[in-house]
């Protein structure tokens, strides 16, 4: 619902303008309830109406009695400001049709639904970990504007306390090219959700269910029939030879659910003349289907195994380097011959002719005279340039200073 259409936000604003509510009493007396009736209640948005006209009509809205200079005055700057939103909303929707998934409900009327949602559901306390966070409500009410039904996973389920906190942190800015023009915008961030636990990802999923109640997609009570099924299975004991039911398979009946719902759902998610919500209907009928219910039968143990591994790779963020590699013991090191113990000079005698890792160490370093061959990566055709007394690499035997 865009702000042209939101009762609560014309509610509000009518309210701002005349406090005593009779600006707001007098339109909706008239049926005049949003921003978008009021821009066509007299004259359009492209074409204003003159002041003989406007004039006509604050009369017959105020029942045939004639306003007051400053009952005119609040009357034509909220039916100006009606036109105005109306414009914007329409160019915004020819100009920028790839925007309309970033369309968000008006703070007014998420604000409106909340407290109608409170009223209705007198059992629970809409606070904490389930009061859904803006970000979420919008999610869902973008998927009922565009009449396309899409998977929302626990982990984009976050809640409101999450969401305000986030908020006090310093967004990135990026750069972004619209319309042959450069603009600096800030990234959207998604609040991380914890699901580490069976009552963590249940309070997500109660967040999901309370957004799609708001947005009249799913009522709450039939969500939540659904949640108990997914998470009934958590605690269920299985046969003997077989796992329990683990979160994985949860998560892949969930989004089964919702996959097989998008695919049978091809006209429009608005609830029809007697009520009924296609969502809810629908998911009334696949909550039984054998397509979903088959990723909730117990698997057997070595099979669950394997399962966990998969979906623990598919959600890991590391990248896949194939199979694992052997485990590369370190060589055994080499005992100097008894060639090399003779030929080694008197002064180097008693020490180990060779590094930790088994390279042979260059014995013409370790003199006064040097080395003369050439060095590439501080060794030579001799071994590794590095004192053979204490094996550091800068300097050799004769400066070395160790006990």
């Amino acid at each position: 619902m865009s702000l042209a259409d939101s009762e609560a936000a014309f509610e509000q604003h009518c309210n701002r303008i005349s406090p005593n509510g009779a600006l707001l009493q007098t339109l909706t007396t008239q049926r005049i309830n949003n921003f978008s009736t009021l821009a066509f209640a007299c004259g359009t948005p492209q074409s204003p109406p003159s002041e003989e006209q406007f004039k006509e009509f604050a009369n017959v809205v105020n029942g045939g009695v004639d306003m007051t200079f400053g009952e005119l005055a609040g009357l034509r700057r909220v039916h100006f400001e009606a036109s105005a939103i109306v414009m914007a909303e329409l160019k915004s929707k020819a100009t920028e049709p790839s925007g309309e998934a970033g369309r968000k409900l008006p703070v007014a009327e998420k604000a409106a639904r909340l407290r109608d949602q409170e009223a209705r559901l007198t059992g629970l306390r809409l606070k904490g970990e389930l009061q859904p966070s803006f970000a979420l409500v919008d999610l869902v009410a973008q998927m009922k504007e565009s009449n396309c039904v899409s998977w929302i996973p626990p982990s984009r389920c976050s809640k409101r306390d999450s969401e305000i906190q986030s908020t006090m942190k310093e967004k990135p800015i990026t750069l972004s090219l619209e319309q042959q023009m450069v603009k600096l915008t800030a990234a959207d961030e998604h609040v991380a959700v914890d699901t580490s636990t069976d009552l963590q990802l249940q309070w997500a999923l109660q967040r999901r269910g309370l957004a799609f109640d708001q947005c009249a997609l799913i009522s709450f009570d039939q969500h939540e029939i659904w949640v108990q099924q997914l998470l009934g299975h958590l605690t269920r004991e299985a046969p003997t030879g077989f796992a329990r039911v683990m979160v994985s398979q949860v998560i892949r009946a969930d989004r089964e659910m919702f996959t097989l719902m998008a695919q049978e759902i091809q006209t429009t998610l608005q609830p029809d003349a007697r009520g009924v919500m296609p969502m809810e209907a629908k998911l009334k009928e696949l909550r039984t289907d054998p397509r979903v219910t088959m990723f909730l039968l117990p698997l057997p143990r070595s099979a669950a195994k394997e399962s966990d591994k998969v979906a623990s790779t598919a959600t890991s963020s590391k990248p896949d380097h194939g199979p694992p590699k052997a485990t590369v013991r370190p060589a055994k090191k080499a005992k100097p011959s008894a060639k090399a113990k003779s030929l080694c000079p008197q002064e180097l005698k008693g020490f180990s002719q060779k590094d930790a890792n088994g390279s042979a160490i260059c014995g013409a370093y370790n003199l006064k005279a040097g080395c003369k061959n050439e060095v590439s990566g501080g060794r030579c055709k001799k071994g590794v340039h590095i004192c053979m007394k204490c094996h550091k690499n800068n300097h050799s035997f004769v400066t070395c200073r160790a006990n």
